[in-house]
């Protein structure tokens, strides 16, 4: 892999990794915080990132067939990201929000299995 598709690769992935660490850094605050912060991070995060990957990409393309290619292509994959960044940040709430749920759902369960054994213990002790 050359550092041409390396470093295009890497600013593909840096909008999943921030809003992962954004949402990470805000799961304990309330839904009311959480998910508008979510939502306008990533998305302004997904513009940004989009303008950062085809100015790069066709910036430093290693051949003038590519720049040329990519310069056709950028345009629509800019104004995307502008329009409809907003669906990528919700698809990162929902699966974030289910994650969470279903993590706080499988810990009250398991403090629940977990206090009825301890209960158990003690009523086996006493008899």
């Amino acid at each position: 892999m050359s550092d041409y598709e390396l470093i295009t690769n890497a600013i593909r992935l840096a909008p999943l990794l921030i809003i992962i660490l954004v949402g990470l850094s805000l799961i304990k605050k309330k839904a009311v915080i959480r998910v508008p912060a979510i939502f306008l991070v990533g998305w302004i995060v997904m513009i940004v990132f989009t303008f950062v990957y085809w100015h790069y990409a066709i910036e430093y393309a290693p051949s003038e067939e590519l720049k040329y290619e990519l310069t056709l292509k950028d345009g629509g994959a800019k104004t995307g990201s502008l329009f409809f960044g907003w669906i990528y940040s919700l698809a990162f709430i929902l699966i974030f929000e289910v994650i969470r749920a279903g993590t706080k759902m499988a810990g009250s369960f398991l403090r629940k299995s977990n206090q009825t054994s301890v209960i158990d213990a003690k009523d086996a002790q006493h008899n």
